[in-house]
């Protein structure tokens, strides 16, 4: 358990309280044993040799898992403070660009893991969002009904007057995603 940025702690609860797996020593004897004929010896050798590819495989998967959430605890400031507006794009893909890893790799590490933050506990995949140029679509959402609920109801804003504003404040928008935020406010 080492502090993560800025006074996070990251607790793995799979590695602190989960099952612990071991190599028996009772085969481990047996494989040291002048007893044990050279068949068995060379069964137990490749078992064991197996068992700890196995338990190396489970530390680098933890290793992995441990990296990816200190990235998006570092990432993810905002939303930690904040709430869930406030998460910024970190797609699956650019985490395995940084460590080098396949992109299938970080998906499984973030699937069917939770974490619990400060606003919550939330599906460890959430806080890996894909965004339009730096906003999240949730981010995206809240900002148009910040503006419409600033809006002057007796002159409504036009879309394309919703879509300056939201450029405004930092939506770099294509004019794909113009047309399809513009679309989903409600008028």
């Amino acid at each position: 358990m080492e502090p993560a940025a800025k006074g996070y702690t990251v607790i793995n609860l799979e590695t602190r309280y989960g099952p612990i797996i071991r190599l028996s020593p009772d085969y481990l004897r047996m494989l040291e044993d002048p007893k044990t004929d050279a068949r068995t010896k060379e069964f137990l050798r490749e078992k064991v040799k197996r068992a700890k590819e196995l338990l190396e495989d489970f530390s680098k998967r933890s290793e992995t898992l441990e990296k990816i959430v200190r990235k998006i605890i570092g990432t993810q400031q905002e939303f930690l403070e904040k709430g869930l507006i406030w998460l910024v794009p970190l797609s699956q893909k650019s985490l395995a660009d940084e460590f080098g890893l396949h992109p299938s790799t970080i998906s499984r590490a973030v699937a069917e893991k939770y974490i619990q933050t400060p606003q919550g506990l939330y599906p460890l995949k959430l806080l890996c969002p894909r965004g339009p140029k730096g906003l999240t679509a949730a981010r995206i959402k809240a900002l148009i009904v910040e503006i419409i609920k600033g809006e002057d109801k007796q002159d409504p804003l036009t879309d394309e007057k919703i879509t300056e504003s939201l450029v405004g404040r930092g939506a770099d928008l294509d004019r794909r995603l113009r047309s399809r935020a513009c679309r989903s406010h409600p008028s």
